[in-house]
Formats: structure tokens, sequence, C-alpha cells
């Protein structure tokens, strides 16, 4: 062989290994830019599902916010509205109470808890008082019902307030405890969280 044959060889040869490296090598970083594709793709991929996750966990946690808030508003509403139900049934009630006192029933309805008082009293001793506003009552009451009558130091609203101090007893049989006790115990309806 000559030497230019040789050369040839040695060339071609040359040529095949460097391409059959070159080759290997492209095909090495072709292989690891596909897996550096696919970690990308996988990264990315996460990372936008977080994205979603986290903006739909904001987007229920502001839907919560704005639920209470109307709810919290609602009841609010609810709350004052039934307060002023309240008041305008118990001004009524007031005007009603008022309207009543200037019948001779009233009157009737005095001596009726007086006398209850005294079947309470026994033999002890009676003290009767009324409110402020029935003062004109209070001879009449006194002279039919036999007993001691004299005005509250309390607004009692009406009815009767009776101590029988050998008992230490207190009968309470004023308006005005009978509209606490209905004012506690109203039902006005609606569930209002209890």
């Amino acid at each position: 062989m000559t030497v230019n044959e040789k050369l040839y060889h040695f060339k071609e040869e040359a040529t095949l290994e460097a391409s059959q490296e070159g080759a290997a090598l492209l095909s090495a970083h072709q292989k690891n830019l596909e897996t550096e594709y696919k970690n990308h793709c996988r990264s990315e991929k996460h990372q936008s599902d977080m994205q979603i996750r986290l903006a739909k966990e904001n987007l229920r946690r502001e839907h919560n916010k704005r639920v209470s808030k109307a709810a919290l508003d609602a009841k609010r509403t609810l709350t004052t509205t039934r307060m002023e139900i309240e008041d305008k049934l118990f001004s009524n009630i007031s005007n009603m109470i008022g309207q009543f006192k200037k019948k001779s029933a009233y009157f009737d309805s005095l001596l009726s808890l007086i006398s209850d008082a005294k079947r309470q009293a026994g033999t002890n001793n009676i003290l009767v008082m009324i409110d402020e506003s029935d003062k004109e009552l209070l001879n009449a009451l006194a002279s039919e019902s036999g007993v001691k009558v004299i005005i509250s130091d309390e607004n009692i609203v009406g009815g009767i307030l009776a101590t029988i101090p050998g008992c230490n007893l207190l009968i309470d049989s004023s308006y005005a405890q009978k509209l606490r006790d209905v004012r506690a115990n109203l039902k006005l309806g609606g569930n209002y969280g209890n």
C-alpha cells in the first residue's frame, strides 16, 4: 500500500470514528436535552398545578369570607328588626295597659291581687305597694281591702307588690315583672343561631 492509500485509509477511518463519536455525542446531548425538557415540563406542570390549587383555595377563602359577612349582616338586620318589632310591641302593650288602668276593671284586678296576697299572708301583717301612677286609687284600695297600701319607690307600671314582713316574703304581682317575664320568653319566630 502506498502512502497516499494509507493516508486515504487513515482519513476514512478517522472520519468514520469522528463521525461515530460525533453521532454518539450528539445522541447523548439530545438525550440530555430531552431529559431536561421532560424535567422542565414536569416542573412547570407542578408549578401551574400548585398555582391553580392556591388560586382555588384563595377563591374558596374569599367566598367563605363573603358568605360569613353576608350571614353576619343578615343576622344583624334580623336582630335590629326583631328589636324594633319588640319595642313597637311593648310600646303598644304599654298603651293598652294605660287604657286598661283607666277602667274600673283595673281597680277590681288590684283588689283581687291584694286578696290573693292576704290569703298567702294568712294571719301575718301585709304591706301593699302600688305604682306612683295609681296614687289616686291608694285610699280606696286601703279602705276596701283593709290593708296598708303605700306608693312604691320603684316603677312597677301597674299591679301590686306585697310584702309579708313576718315571713320575709315579697309577692311580685307587678306589671313591670310580668312585662320582664314576657320579654325574656318572647319568641318572634325565626332561628337566631340558637
